[in-house]
């Protein structure tokens, strides 16, 4: 093959945007911390971190992308045990924030296993789910039990955000394997039950449910994040406001840099800038199913690549949407943008395996082209 025809190849190959719209958006972040900075103790410190997440997360996005993905999917029982480990325990070794009982400390560094650990989540559920051999109700069954072992530790933190996507990720993955639509339903009865039991057992939820529903009534209250939300995107009009004049992003969003990251960078950056953000978030969800949707791949691997656009497009659409008061007021972070080290080096390990299960198509390309370019006979 020619030397500019390979390079036209490269170009064209979705694990680039993949890698491309991932440091975009990780960019982003960085510029959403830059926004924000001026309201908090120690800006400079949080746009150093997150500098070097963004960094140190290329780099295992590389790194993981080298060890080849038979080697995750034969250890995926140990890596999904470890990250289950993890979650179980906390209630003993955790660090509550805010009010979450959802991290562990080790000397001076902070892990969040919910946020980290995903890559290993997913691994071992599309595993479960790839597998056509299995009788259509055990492979429901075995995947649902994947995933509340995983779900119900997070749901007790409590984290009710994230416990939805873990539970989301499963209905769409299991959907997207062609299963079938009444297995599907068994779980929603469990799953209102547990919703309801949440907001009696918590009372602010109860109160975020009617905020979201006509946030005036207690505007200094329950209503006070969704109508600063409101005023942030507002704000931003079209081309946003001069770094560092973000007037809501400043005084007035809870947590400027993380939960309300999509309002941040819509007052600085207006809807230009928002467009751009979900423009980015499009190209990478389209080259992961495009890599995802090769015939050429084993079919463990293609289940894993779409699980991973699923869940990082699902996060990320939910995420938008309580920025934008479509859905109640949740404390979840945005994939690549939101401030945290468990967060984006754990997006980043992602892609980075998803980059792995690609790779097997060229290595089996490789293997073929040189079977075909050998000469016949002996």
């Amino acid at each position: 093959m020619p030397q500019g025809d390979a390079k036209y190849n490269i170009l064209r190959s979705p694990s680039v945007f993949v890698g491309g719209s991932a440091f975009l958006l990780g960019m982003t972040g960085i510029l959403t911390i830059a926004s924000s900075r001026y309201a908090m103790s120690y800006p400079d410190t949080l746009l150093a971190k997150q500098s070097l997440f963004l960094a140190a997360g290329m780099l295992l996005m590389f790194v993981a992308a080298l060890v080849p993905f038979r080697f995750y999917r034969k250890y995926a029982p140990i890596l999904g045990g470890i990250g289950l480990l993890l979650l179980l325990t906390l209630p003993l070794f955790g660090v509550r924030v805010h009010g979450m009982l959802g991290w562990l400390r080790i000397g001076g560094v902070s892990l969040q296993p919910s946020e980290f650990m995903k890559a290993p989540f997913l691994l071992v559920l599309s595993l479960l789910l790839a597998k056509r051999e299995t009788h259509e109700f055990r492979r429901f069954a075995s995947g649902l039990l994947w995933m509340a072992l995983w779900l119900i530790p997070v749901a007790l933190q409590p984290d009710f955000g994230t416990a939805a996507i873990y539970f989301g990720v499963f209905v769409l993955l299991y959907f997207a394997v062609n299963g079938k639509l009444l297995y599907l339903a068994l779980p929603l009865p469990a799953a209102f039950a547990a919703a309801v039991w949440f907001v009696y057992r918590h009372p602010y939820a109860w109160k975020r449910l009617s905020a979201f529903i006509d946030p005036g009534r207690d505007p200094q209250g329950s209503g006070w994040h969704a109508l600063q939300f409101e005023m942030a995107v507002a704000r931003g009009h079209v081309f946003g406001v001069k770094l560092g004049s973000a007037v809501w992003s400043n005084n007035y969003l809870p947590f400027p840099y993380n939960d309300s990251a999509f309002a941040t960078l819509s007052e600085t950056l207006g809807l230009a800038g928002a467009i751009l953000v979900c423009g980015a978030l499009a190209v990478l969800a389209f080259s992961l199913w495009r890599l995802g949707s090769s015939e050429r791949l084993p079919r463990e691997n293609r289940v894993f690549i779409i699980g991973a656009m699923l869940l990082l497009s699902f996060q990320s659409m939910v995420h938008i949407s309580v920025n934008l008061c479509i859905l109640p007021t949740t404390g979840l972070t945005m994939p690549f943008v939101s401030y945290g080290g468990s967060s984006l080096l754990g997006c980043f390990w992602l892609l980075g395996m998803v980059l792995s299960a690609g790779g097997e198509r060229e290595e089996n390309e490789t293997i073929g082209k040189q079977t075909e370019d050998m000469p016949c006979g002996n």
